[in-house]
């Protein structure tokens, strides 16, 4: 999965790890940051540049299972390679990618529809 996969399942990660942690429904636009920046964590890999973390340290860091910190990134690019594009079949990762970042978007929606409707304590 390519930048935006991984920024929509690092943010529905962060809004699920949220909600078990604090069951208000998304009251509060602080979880709405905590998501992007779960989103941005997420992504890292794909985005710093070979200048800041290059050679044997990206290698180490970035292209090994010690990439599973950034919301388990490594697993999902070793099944993009099986799953997503597969040599037989139409790409699927683009598709995919999309899905995800409209599920993001809607279960956003769905929090400050929840937010703009209860009562504020």
């Amino acid at each position: 999965m390519e930048t935006l996969g991984h920024f929509a399942v690092g943010s529905l990660i962060s809004l699920l790890i949220l909600r078990v942690y604090d069951r208000s429904r998304f009251r509060y636009p602080k979880y709405r940051a905590y998501s992007i920046i779960g989103g941005v964590w997420s992504m890292l890999p794909h985005i710093v540049p070979n200048q800041i973390i290059g050679g044997e340290q990206r290698q180490q860091l970035f292209l090994s299972p010690t990439a599973n910190i950034f919301f388990f990134h490594w697993t999902i690019d070793s099944y993009d390679k099986t799953v997503f594009w597969s040599e037989q079949g139409p790409a699927l990762e683009p598709y995919v990618s999309l899905m995800l970042a409209v599920v993001y978007i809607a279960v956003l929606l769905v929090g400050i529809r929840f937010r703009s409707s209860g009562k504020e304590y």
